[in-house]
């Protein structure tokens, strides 16, 4: 979903809250509909990277025993 129409240092810090970390400055000559394309494909990539771990992981739990589920679970996600 993209963001609404902003500045281009706008844009530029919403794409450092996407990557955790200032973005290469080569990125700033790049056009605000450029940097929001990047920023929604990072922003898309990592909730669907953080859906397929969660699915996983739920995967993984379901090999252990019912007993021992919530106890793995814990120390696991701790």
């Amino acid at each position: 979903m993209a963001a609404p129409r902003q500045s281009p240092s706008e844009a530029l810090k919403r794409l450092r809250s996407a990557l955790g970390q200032p973005p290469p400055g080569a990125l700033a000559k790049l056009q605000r509909e450029d940097i929001d394309d990047l920023t929604d494909a990072i922003e898309r990539s990592r909730r669907e990277h953080s859906e397929a771990l969660s699915s996983a992981l739920d995967n993984a739990f379901d090999q252990v025993p019912r007993l021992f589920r919530s106890a793995v679970r814990r120390i696991v996600t701790w």
